[in-house]
């Protein structure tokens, strides 16, 4: 992938334009998981640039403050069968404790 330019289409946006609205709010913070076609250091390779990239993407389509960009968080997890069923991205949005 590396070189390859992403896109964030409109399976993309949607779950990220229902999750930007709580990052008003710092107790909360919204991890990318991009999920490998296979485990493997290739695709799992593969996987973390894909979510990097939609990682950039997000300011690019959505109007963020610095804070709200350092809110957003991007990792990849294996697939961990090739015939598997799985999502090719995730978007969690978790509440974080302030101490």
């Amino acid at each position: 992938m590396t070189g390859n330019k992403i896109e964030l289409d409109e399976n993309s946006i949607r779950p990220a334009a229902q999750s930007i609205p709580m990052l008003r709010n710092q107790e909360f913070q919204m991890e990318i998981i991009s999920w490998s076609r296979v485990p493997g250091k290739v695709a799992m390779q593969e996987a973390i640039e894909h979510a990097e990239s939609v990682r950039g993407q997000i300011p690019k389509t959505f109007r963020l403050t610095d804070t709200q960009k350092s809110q957003i968080r991007f990792t990849a997890k294996p697939g961990l069968f090739a015939d598997a069923e799985r999502p090719t991205m995730s978007f969690v949005l978790a509440k974080m404790a302030i101490e």
